[in-house]
Order: C-alpha cells, then sequence, then structure tokens
C-alpha cells in the first residue's frame, strides 16, 4: 500500500486564486448558516443586546448590579457596537455578523487545508461540502461547552477562524502575521488568544528544530508581532482594567459559584461520560488524521498536542487553585479546537482518499468516513477506527481485496445514510429553532407593552430558568422553551427583572454581585404557584410578575400573550 507516501507528498498546487478561495467560503458559510438556522435574542444575547442598547446608561439602570456590570465585557466587538441600535436593527446587525464569523472560519479552514493539499476547486468544494453537514462542528463541543456553529450569534466564533488564520500564518513562518491574527483574536475573545499561546509555541519550535525558519528571522517578526498584537489588545486590556473590581478576592467559594452558574465550561467531574467518551474520541480523530496525513499536518499535530496540554490544565485547575483569574479562563473551552482541528483533519484526509488511485482508500475509507462524521452524532465514537485501520498493511490488503471482489456501493450507502440522518437532524433543528423565535416574540410583545404602559423604573419578576440543566421532562422541556426568549425582555421593555439564572456570568466580572445573583434566583426557583410569587413580589417591591398562563383564566391579568401572563403585584 503505497497510501501514506502518497499522503505525504502533497500534490502540485493548483490553485485558482483568492477570489475562487473567497466564492467557495461565501457559498459554503452560507449553507452552513442555512443549516444551523439564526434565532435572534436567545442565550447570551442576554449580555449583548443591553450593550448594543447601552441601557447601562439609563436611570432605571443606575444601581442593576447585572446591567453595570456589562460596562465591563471586555470583548472588543461589544466595544465597537455600543449604542449600535441607534444606527441599525440589531436583528439584521446580528444575523449579519454571524455571517461574517461563519465566512472567517470558512475561510480559516481553506486556508489550513491548502497546506494540507486541498488545492484545487474541486477538492474545496468537496472539503466545504463536509464541513457543512459534519457532526464535529454542529452546535457547542464536548465536555467543555464551546460554541461551534450554533444557531444564535455571539461574539466567540468569531475567535474560530480568527485562530484557523493565527495556525496558519504561524506553520508559514510568518510570524509578525500569526501574531497579528492572534491580537485579532484577544480583541474578539481573549481567553482563545491565551489559549493559542501554547500551540502557537510548539509550532515555533517545530519549525526552529526543522530549520524552517531561524532565530533571527523570529525575533525580528515576533518583535513586529508583539506590536502588533498589543495594539490590537490595548481597548481589551483597557477596559479590563478600568473595573474596579479586578482582582477582588471573592468572598465565596468561585467553584461552588461555577457549580451554580454554569459547571460546563470549568469543571471537568460535571461533564457527563458520553460526553467525555466523545470529546476523547474527538482527539483520537484529530490526532489519527494528522498522523495519516503526513509532513504536512504534522504542525497541526503539535497545535493539536499543545490544545490538549490547555485542556488537562483545565481539569487540574479546580483542583491547585480557586485563584478567580485563572479559573476564569474558561480552559475546558479549548475543546472548541478539538472540534476545528478534527474537522480540519478529517475532512481534509477524506477528501485526499476520495482522490486515491486505490479502489479501497476511494470507494470504501472514503464513503463509510463521511457516513460516520455527517449523519448521527453517536457515529463520532467510531469515526477514527477507519483511520487507524488504515495503518495496518494486512487488514487492508484483504479489505482492498474484499471489497475489489465485492464491488458493493459504499458510496450509495453513505449517501442514503447522511441523507436520512441529517433529514431528521434539518427537521428537529428547524422545530427547535421556530420554538425559539416563537418564544423570542412573545417576549418582545411583552416588552414592547412594558415600555408603553408603565413606568420606566417598574421591576418584573419572571420565572427561573436555569439554563444548564437538562429539562427533566417533555413539559418542563416546553416551558423552557417559552421562556428561552426572556432573554431579550430588558432590552425590549427597558425595564428592569428582579433575578434570571443567565446573569450570573457577571459574577465574574463583577464578584460583588454574587451574593446578590444566587440569594434571589434561589428565591424564585423556590416560589411555586403565583400566589406566592406574587407574595414575595410584594414583600420586595417588585410591581409586576410575568407567569406562563394557567388552563383557567385570571381576573387580575392585565396583559398576555399566547403563553405569557403579567400580574400586579398590588
Amino acid at each position: 500500500m503505497q497510501q501514506k507516501a502518497s499522503l505525504d507528498m502533497a500534490s502540485s498546487p493548483v490553485r485558482y486564486g483568492a477570489p475562487g478561495v473567497l466564492l467557495t467560503a461565501s457559498i459554503g458559510a452560507l449553507l452552513s448558516l442555512a443549516l444551523s438556522g439564526f434565532v435572534f435574542g436567545i442565550n447570551n444575547n442576554e449580555f449583548h443586546l443591553p450593550i448594543v442598547g447601552l441601557l447601562y446608561d439609563e436611570p432605571q439602570f443606575a444601581h442593576d448590579e447585572f446591567m453595570q456590570s456589562l460596562r465591563y465585557f471586555s470583548s472588543g466587538l461589544w466595544l465597537l457596537l455600543r449604542g449600535a441600535d441607534h444606527y441599525v436593527d440589531p436583528h439584521l446587525l446580528f444575523l449579519g455578523l454571524d455571517y461574517i464569523s461563519r465566512l472567517i472560519a470558512f475561510l480559516g479552514f481553506l486556508v489550513c487545508a491548502d497546506l494540507l493539499g486541498i488545492r484545487t476547486s474541486k477538492d474545496r468544494a468537496i472539503f466545504t461540502g463536509i464541513l457543512c453537514l459534519t457532526i464535529l462542528l454542529r452546535g457547542i463541543s464536548y465536555a467543555g461547552a464551546g460554541g461551534l456553529f450554533i444557531n444564535y450569534f455571539t461574539h466567540s466564533e468569531f475567535a474560530n477562524g480568527l485562530t484557523l488564520f493565527t495556525l496558519y500564518f504561524a506553520i508559514r513562518g510568518r510570524m509578525a502575521i500569526a501574531f497579528l491574527f492572534n491580537g485579532a483574536v484577544f480583541f474578539i475573545n481573549a481567553f482563545f488568544a491565551i489559549w493559542n499561546a501554547l500551540p502557537l509555541g510548539l509550532i515555533i519550535l517545530f519549525l526552529l528544530f526543522t530549520r524552517r525558519i531561524t532565530i533571527s528571522k523570529l525575533l525580528i517578526e515576533g518583535a513586529v508581532g508583539l506590536l502588533l498584537f498589543a495594539a490590537l489588545s490595548y481597548p481589551v486590556v483597557s477596559n479590563i482594567l478600568a473595573n474596579p473590581e479586578l482582582g477582588m478576592t471573592p468572598d465565596f467559594d468561585i467553584t461552588v459559584f461555577h457549580i451554580q452558574n454554569n459547571p460546563t465550561h470549568f469543571l471537568f467531574s460535571y461533564a457527563s461520560l458520553n460526553q467525555k467518551l466523545a470529546m476523547f474520541f474527538v482527539v483520537i480523530l484529530s490526532m489519527a488524521s494528522f498522523a495519516t496525513l503526513g509532513r504536512p499536518a504534522r504542525p497541526f499535530l503539535y497545535a493539536m498536542s499543545g490544545y490538549v496540554v490547555v485542556y488537562l490544565m483545565g481539569i487540574a485547575a479546580p483542583y491547585l487553585t480557586h485563584n478567580m483569574t485563572i479559573l476564569n479562563l474558561h480552559l475546558l473551552r479549548v475543546s472548541t479546537m478539538f472540534h476545528l482541528l478534527a474537522a480540519l483533519g478529517s475532512a481534509s484526509l477524506i477528501v485526499r482518499w476520495l482522490a486515491s488511485e486505490e479502489y479501497v482508500f476511494k470507494k470504501v475509507l472514503a464513503p463509510v468516513q463521511i457516513a460516520l462524521l455527517c449523519s448521527e452524532k453517536h457515529l463520532v465514537l467510531l469515526s477514527p477506527f477507519p483511520i487507524i485501520l488504515s495503518h495496518f498493511p494486512r487488514f487492508m490488503s484483504r479489505l482492498s481485496s474484499w471489497s475489489i471482489k465485492r464491488r458493493w456501493r459504499f458510496d450509495l450507502a453513505a449517501l442514503i445514510v447522511i441523507v436520512v440522518a441529517d433529514a431528521i437532524w434539518i427537521g428537529s433543528t428547524v422545530v427547535e429553532n421556530v420554538k425559539d423565535a416563537k418564544s423570542v416574540s412573545e417576549w418582545a410583545v411583552l416588552g414592547h407593552w412594558a415600555r408603553q404602559k408603565t413606568r420606566s423604573d417598574a421591576v418584573f419578576l419572571i420565572p427561573a430558568l436555569d439554563n444548564y440543566r437538562p429539562a427533566p421532562s417533555r413539559e418542563d422541556e416546553e416551558i423552557a422553551y417559552t421562556l428561552s426568549g426572556s432573554t431579550a425582555f430588558e432590552y425590549e421593555s427597558h425595564r428592569r427583572i428582579w433575578a434570571a439564572y443567565k446573569q450570573g456570568g457577571a459574577v465574574m466580572v463583577k464578584p460583588s454581585f454574587y451574593k446578590t445573583w444566587w440569594r434571589r434566583v434561589s428565591e424564585v426557583e423556590a416560589l411555586q404557584s403565583l400566589d406566592e410569587k406574587l407574595a414575595y413580589a410584594r414583600a420586595n417591591t417588585i410591581d409586576y410578575v410575568i407567569e406562563i398562563c394557567g388552563s383557567k383564566e385570571d381576573g387580575t391579568t392585565i396583559f398576555k400573550t399566547d403563553h405569557l401572563c403579567v400580574y400586579p403585584s398590588r
């Protein structure tokens, strides 16, 4: 078998220029966005919408601890977008930014794939199609919950594509540009840039030991790159330093807070066994793919090793320190990079197999691998095995003889599996997005009413919704969908809410907010009936209670939507 040798020797570049790459990426980003869908005003948009609306400058929010913490929400993107809703509809803004972030990701994948021999228009089209459909890029990462191709806009996904560009230029030995891109990553999300430090260091060591870069060139370009990095990171660092609670030693256990707020980003022990296994196999898939691709992929293998070390640090950190700054680096979210690099390596390998002259690679292994990566999510556990088995000559020889003799249509079988599985996935995705969008619409209607019909300093009690706790029943799941749009209520109404689980993320910026946040959400979650909620509202000078409407009409309701009712507390 000559497959390994052929993979080591990348074919001569057949480049068709930047416009062709941009066109492929543009189409891929559009298709990918269509498949994942887009919903405005859910999840982390709880933090973003008040920034684009400058709600923290309004008098009624002057003493709102959550809202005031958003002044120090230190992503450069949101620093730029402060007050943006005065100039553009946030729905269109977020949709446009979501597409741009997806476009940057596809461009990053394509330039990295170029280093792995994916250079013709046909190869790039197949590679991009696999990225659009692969399980590896759907939703959030295993055992870390980093955002991949998700159904709403948030800034961190910009960092995915920018990190791929950072690795690309570093591998090419263009250190000044690599550091520039990592500065852009820092500007978007400082955590990513910090994670990238170790993989970049390992790539630099690889380049030095293989004499692909000289020490003098490294020092010169490194110095220029660090200056560029500093220039891009300055606005973010400046905003972080302006936070009066920076460096404050919390008077609570930070690990307990992460358990209460969002353990998936910080505590490995809280990931399910299925999540841990899936994450492990994604790492194996990435390593196996790059090892099989040979010499061109070796720098990516070093980068992947660096990210694994960062992840291991994230596992150990809660046991070694309670330092808030260290734990707030979201080290487990580096599992995002496991998915990105696994997708890059496995998709590149599939394209190379499809171009192989050997029947077993082109007609058996490639279709099987596509089916494993682009159909049902549990099949990701099997995805490393075809790659590993391809390294056993005796097995491959027998498989080749058997497959040539049988002439089974693995490609047709793979197509059927992908079409059926993806049709189910697309259908469920559409249903979920429609439910979320309907919820946002209801809460927006309610918000518009509140803005027009209530005092500007009115306070609302909304149902407690723990975003990170799985719904125990189908009924609870439907309730969760009904409440998912509550994220947008403060922005739409310009009115304060008493408490929300999601707002706990502000504790990482404003530690003094912890006691208020946890006391309130705990108290609200304990309330079982409307009467209890109204009594609680009266006791805490809360003006209105928003509740899911019951089956019986209540004469005290002053406003209602299809599922939500508003009650005055007095």
